[in-house]
C-alpha cells in the first residue's frame, strides 16, 4: 500500500529551511526539493549523483550535512536498511517501511491507525517518547523471485 506524495511550494520549502536555522541557498534547496519528490529513499549519494549536474559546485559534504541537519530537526526521517547505508525520506505523512533485507530496497507502508496508541503501563511513565520508527523485514518481489534468501 503506498503513501501519496505530498506537494510542496517553494516558499514552503524556503520555510522549512529557515526554521531548522539554515539559509535557503539554491543547493540546500535543490536538496530538499529532490527528498519530497523521491518515493525511492535514496541515500546522500544517490542525491548528490541527482544533483550535481544542476549544481556543479555541489559537494557530497554539503548533501549529508543538510540532510542530517534536516534529519535532526525533523523534516526528513532516516532509514536504516541495515546495508550499512543510511536512507532518507523526504515524505512527512505518517507511515512506516519495508525494507528488503537483501537488496535494502525501501517501501512505503501506510497505516490506518495514527497515532499509535500504547496501552497504560506498557512504557516506563518517565520515559518521553518522541516518535516511532517501524520497520517491516523481508524481501522485495524481485528478490524473492528470484530465490534469494534473506540475511
Amino acid at each position: 500500500m503506498g503513501v501519496a506524495v505530498q506537494q510542496f511550494t517553494e516558499t514552503q520549502l524556503i520555510d522549512q529551511l529557515r526554521q531548522c536555522g539554515l539559509r535557503a541557498t539554491g543547493q540546500r534547496l535543490a536538496i530538499l526539493r529532490a527528498l519530497r519528490q523521491d518515493r525511492t529513499h535514496p541515500s546522500a549519494e544517490e542525491v548528490y549523483d541527482c544533483l550535481k549536474r544542476s549544481y556543479p559546485t555541489l559537494s557530497l559534504s554539503t548533501v549529508y550535512k543538510t540532510l542530517q541537519t534536516l534529519a535532526e530537526m525533523d523534516v526528513l526521517q532516516t532509514i536504516d536498511t541495515g546495508t550499512g547505508r543510511q536512507r532518507f525520506e523526504g515524505n512527512p505523512e505518517a507511515h512506516h517501511h519495508a525494507v528488503c533485507t537483501r537488496c535494502g530496497r525501501v517501501l512505503d507502508v501506510a497505516f490506518s491507525k495514527f497515532p499509535v496508541e500504547l496501552p497504560d503501563g506498557r512504557i516506563d511513565p518517565s520515559f518521553d517518547v518522541l516518535g516511532l520508527k517501524v520497520y517491516f523485514t523481508g524481501r522485495c518481489h524481485k528478490c524473492a523471485g528470484n530465490g534469494k534468501s534473506g540475511s
